[in-house]
């Protein structure tokens, strides 16, 4: 029972923080411009349909929507399907598979390089409101928009790791999460290693326990 109370208190912890941060930050308010990083994009559509006896998330690829390398496009920081939470499923050929990957919603087409697409073609999947995978963005252009944080009000610069709690201490949520993590919540950094983790921080397994804490 412990165990369970521990999971739920981390659980609403981690809403907390997340919804915090996700609904304060402008980079979440706001459309994000990329330029797709492959030659073999496309767009997928997003359906809820019956697979495996159960009613499922899923995304199929959109017919005629290929983007080449260099076409620029937006999407809304708001619509992401994440793997890891929603379960979503991806159609490849007549059979549906799990994902490990995540999906970004609401793009719209700005520009494609040698006017692979038409006009009246580009109109079309604007007004789909699809989705495009993960590995056709740039991930670093990616995770800046969406992640970096803003200095506090009278910071000129972040003087250490955790520093911007000196401006205003115990009142952020970085500060709560570092407590947390000092403390009941040490488990999940000297516990199992997240199975993700080389996506995010090939490193990480290299790193000390404050190194951990910090990122």
């Amino acid at each position: 029972m412990c165990r369970f109370f521990k999971r739920v208190t981390l659980i609403f912890s981690l809403c907390y923080l997340t919804s915090y941060h996700f609904s304060s930050h402008a980079g979440w308010n706001q459309r994000i411009k990329l330029t797709v990083s492959s030659n073999s994009a496309h767009l997928s559509f997003l359906k809820r349909k019956r697979v495996w006896r159960q009613n499922r998330l899923t995304l199929s690829r959109v017919s005629g929507s290929t983007l080449p390398k260099g076409t620029v496009i937006s999407i809304d920081p708001k619509k992401v399907h994440y793997s890891a939470i929603t379960k979503v499923l991806v159609q490849s050929g007549r059979r549906y598979k799990r994902t490990n990957k995540n999906y970004y919603g609401g793009v719209r087409i700005l520009s494609v390089p040698g006017k692979k697409l038409s006009a009246s073609q580009i109109a079309r999947l604007n007004k789909g409101g699809h989705f495009i995978h993960e590995r056709h963005l740039p991930k670093q252009d990616l995770v800046r928009h969406l992640f970096n944080e803003g200095l506090p009000q009278g910071a000129k610069k972040f003087p250490s790791a955790l520093g911007w709690d000196h401006y205003n201490p115990k009142k952020t949520w970085a500060h709560y999460a570092d407590e947390a993590l000092r403390g009941k919540a040490s488990s999940l950094i000297k516990g199992k290693t997240p199975w993700d983790i080389k996506t995010y921080c090939p490193r990480y397994r290299k790193l000390s326990s404050t190194q951990k804490r910090y990122f």
